[in-house]
């Protein structure tokens, strides 16, 4: 950011410099006509003013554009951006479905509906080997997916790209694979493993009475009051990481800031949007998702305030929601594991 603000500080200097000189030229020529010079003196005072006014405007265009050698952002810096960027992969022990897909009401959808707990264990065991490389394929493809998001959100905005030697790379290619990646919904495994996991829960609450029933149930509805807001926060996160890699990444530059302040601005809206939906949600203990989210980010301001800063504030967002949606999981798998012991331990697994 220090290079960033010498060079903004610089564009600023010139452009003062320009205003000065058109006001000065205003007055002069004023000043000129007023006192009755012949025509001579003023066309020579007007063609030298206009001299040096073309010369401060080239200057302060300058001083704009001209940051490197280079002019453009290289892309290959933006692809490696993107590589490792954010931690979207789930261990291969972890039996918790993925937040982004697990759906409550899958469990009450065909096939899975149908099925008992001994089958749906039985799938969940064929599924796994496929289930793991279809998860590191999408961990892939979610990072090339950032890389071409940082380009795209630049070429949007009118900056250059550049691909290796000054070489301009085909924007129209990398705006079709984007949409094809944005597209692609993975192997089927991903969308059914969260699909028989909603299903071995629906049964093991099936399987409770009591208090514990109840409790259990409390996690169930507010895993279906959560399920509309997961899109719009992967959204925030998304930008948020986007937004701070333009305007913090080592080769950042003023083009790339200005940019990553357009995106915040949008950043505010979104997020009071989203905001608005979470205030509708309300947790087992009386308050509300909205302010239970806001105590977890102290620095984040409703109104005013420098729009980057803003993002970076909103940042514990993602992991406080992460948090309280795998805790309602936590605690309806640990529910399933135990009724199923028990039913392994009976010899009555294929019945319940």
């Amino acid at each position: 950011m220090t290079t960033w603000r010498r060079r903004r500080a610089r564009a600023g200097r010139r452009a003062r410099t320009f205003w000065i000189l058109l006001g000065l030229a205003l007055c002069t020529l004023s000043a000129v006509v007023i006192a009755g010079q012949p025509p001579a003196v003023q066309v020579g005072v007007a063609i030298g003013f206009a001299i040096l006014l073309l010369f401060s405007a080239w200057r302060a265009q300058w001083a704009r554009m001209t940051f490197s050698a280079s002019s453009g952002v290289d892309l290959m810096a933006l692809v490696a951006l993107g590589a490792d960027a954010l931690d979207d992969s789930l261990p291969a022990e972890d039996a918790l479905p993925d937040p982004q897909r697990f759906d409550p009401d899958d469990a009450g959808r065909r096939p899975w509906r149908d099925l008992d707990g001994a089958q749906v264990l039985r799938r969940l065991q064929q599924q796994h080997d496929a289930w793991w490389l279809a998860e590191q394929r999408r961990v892939r493809q979610q990072q090339r997916q950032r890389a071409l998001g940082l380009a795209l959100a630049l070429v949007d905005h009118g900056v250059p790209l550049r691909d290796g030697d000054d070489a301009l790379p085909d924007t129209a290619a990398l705006r079709a694979e984007a949409l094809l990646l944005q597209a692609d919904p993975g192997p089927a495994v991903l969308d059914e493993r969260p699909a028989l996991l909603a299903r071995r829960y629906e049964l093991a609450i099936a399987a409770t009475s009591g208090g514990e029933h109840e409790a259990l149930q409390v996690q169930w509805r507010l895993l279906r009051a959560l399920r509309p807001l997961v899109p719009g926060i992967v959204h925030l996160r998304e930008r948020g990481w986007r937004i701070g890699r333009l305007a913090w990444n080592p080769q950042a530059d003023l083009d790339q800031v200005d940019v990553a302040y357009a995106l915040a601005t949008d950043f505010r809206q979104l997020l009071r949007d989203w905001l608005l939906g979470a205030s509708t949600v309300q947790l087992p203990d009386g308050m509300t998702l909205e302010a239970w989210l806001l105590a977890r980010c102290p620095n984040l301001r409703r109104e005013g305030g420098d729009d980057l800063t803003q993002v970076e504030a909103a940042q514990p967002l993602w992991p406080a929601f992460l948090q309280l949606h795998r805790a309602a999981l936590a605690a309806l798998d640990a529910a399933a594991r135990e009724r199923e012991s028990a039913a392994a331990a009976g010899g009555a697994q294929s019945s319940w």
